[in-house]
């Protein structure tokens, strides 16, 4: 679940190359579907909305043609910020998976 709209090159595929983004860098991960290793379902606009969730690479500015979900998106780090998060629930998965569960503290929950 996530708390937007999550653009879907992000979920599995197909971000913007370099040349083709808005602001001409690359979008540096793996889409989640490649990261989760196999089958990823995507339930959108949950969790108090926060809006469009836009590859950091392509978010531009609002007032540029075609980027009106820019408008009404938390930001252009916003992407970046989820998928890391994923990444580190994922390893943190795959851990308790190896070693069972144990006891964590708020802090070293992630």
């Amino acid at each position: 679940m996530v708390p937007g709209e999550l653009m879907p090159e992000i979920a599995v595929g197909g971000a913007y190359e370099e040349w083709e983004s808005y602001n001409g860098k690359p979008w540096p991960f793996p889409p989640l579907k490649e990261i989760l290793g196999g089958d990823l379902a995507v339930i959108g606009l949950c969790n108090d909305f926060i809006g469009y969730i836009i590859p950091d690479n392509d978010f531009g500015s609002m007032f540029a043609p075609l980027h009106y979900e820019e408008s009404v998106s938390a930001g252009g780090r916003t992407a970046s910020n989820i998928v890391n998060g994923f990444i580190r629930l994922k390893k943190k998965a795959e851990e308790l998976r190896r070693n069972g569960p144990v006891n964590m503290t708020r802090d070293e929950s992630m």
